[in-house]
């Protein structure tokens, strides 16, 4: 029996033009050139986002964690830069996903502190091993917990595109080699388990219980109010 691995990590690239009227469609649809684009997608989790204002929709925490790029959550001016970033780059638009199996996900990145610590540390040297210089490249993601498995969504791009053919005309078709998006799946299943993150689900799982702690105990002194008003207005009737 073959046993489910506990990440997957699938990857695509668009280039900056096609003649192609369907490729180029998807093109401009990751390039922020439509208004339900990708990137709203990987905000709010939600694809048909015709009638949703993105604002209010843009951190929507049944769906998505919302976007976060190296310096944590992105506010909505930051989201407002990347989104003119995609539309006026000539890069190549580089698009993941890492998927984890289900009960490692929940475990391992049940939230964004855990999903941005893992992509934070492991981006950097994918890009390295990718043949593209971290300092130039513009990346956002999300996590995404509207599924049974959790899923990071990537984007990336070069803010100067280098990454061309030898012969310096025209830019290379995008592919990045197996090896290292293999290394870079192998490396998120570590991170993920390490040190580091053993403490951020330490942390997380202790905030969480303190919260549920906090409002149950909130709970319990709404009703007990409540049933107190209520004798008080019964007395008062009998009165």
């Amino acid at each position: 029996m073959n046993s489910v691995p506990n990440v997957v990590y699938m990857q695509e690239f668009f280039l900056p033009h096609y003649k192609d009227k369907k490729m180029q469609d998807k093109r401009d649809y990751y390039s922020s050139n439509k208004y339900s684009d990708y990137l709203k997608y990987i905000a709010t989790g939600i694809k048909d986002l015709q009638k949703l204002d993105f604002i209010e929709y843009s951190n929507n925490n049944s769906k998505s964690s919302g976007i976060f790029n190296q310096n944590g959550k992105m506010k909505s001016e930051d989201i407002a830069k990347v989104r003119k970033d995609l539309r006026k780059t000539k890069s190549v638009i580089w698009s993941g996903v890492i998927s984890f199996e289900e009960k490692f996900g929940k475990k391992w990145c049940a939230n964004f502190e855990q999903a941005y610590n893992l992509v934070k540390s492991e981006l950097p040297k994918y890009f390295k091993r990718a043949g593209l210089n971290p300092n130039n490249i513009e990346w956002f993601a999300g996590l995404h917990e509207n599924t049974d498995n959790r899923h990071i969504h990537i984007v990336f791009f070069e803010k100067q595109p280098l990454r061309i053919r030898g012969n310096g005309k025209g830019f290379s078709r995008g592919q990045i080699s197996s090896k290292a998006m293999d290394e870079f799946k192998a490396n998120i299943e570590l991170t993920a388990t390490d040190f580091k993150a053993r403490e951020i689900k330490l942390r997380t799982d202790l905030t969480k219980s303190f919260k549920e702690e906090i409002s149950e105990i909130s709970g319990l002194k709404f009703n007990k109010s409540c049933k107190s008003n209520s004798t008080k207005q019964a007395h008062f009737l009998q009165l």
